[in-house]
């Protein structure tokens, strides 16, 4: 069962991304960099999330401001930025996620593009 979950996860056209709480690093599924236009998932990692990847770079910290205080966002209209630099509208639904005593792990983001 588990390797038919990801294998829907890896063949659909929106984007799973969690981010972990810390931020220096993130899993995501290939289609995100198809959709930005990377060669590969390998060339969307390691980099400031805000900088590399959203159009107006300071909505990132707008839209993390209203996951933290409401615990959780959906459809949030975001614009991200392709590696050629043009434009892509995203709705994410995030929520933050827990360990099993209830200390923060980090947020849950799917986007759809």
């Amino acid at each position: 069962m588990k390797n038919y979950i990801r294998s829907v996860i890896q063949n659909i056209q929106d984007v799973f991304l969690p981010f972990r709480y810390n931020r220096k690093s993130y899993h995501g599924e290939p289609q995100l960099a198809v959709l930005l236009g990377y060669d590969s998932l390998e060339d969307c990692i390691g980099y400031n999330i805000a900088e590399k990847f959203y159009f107006e770079p300071h909505r990132r910290k707008e839209f993390l401001d209203s996951v933290y205080r409401n615990g959780s966002v959906s459809d949030y209209e975001v614009v991200l930025k392709r590696k050629d630099g043009s434009p892509c509208m995203s709705q994410q639904t995030v929520h933050l996620y827990y360990d099993d005593i209830g200390e923060l792990l980090g947020l849950k983001e799917f986007s759809g593009i």
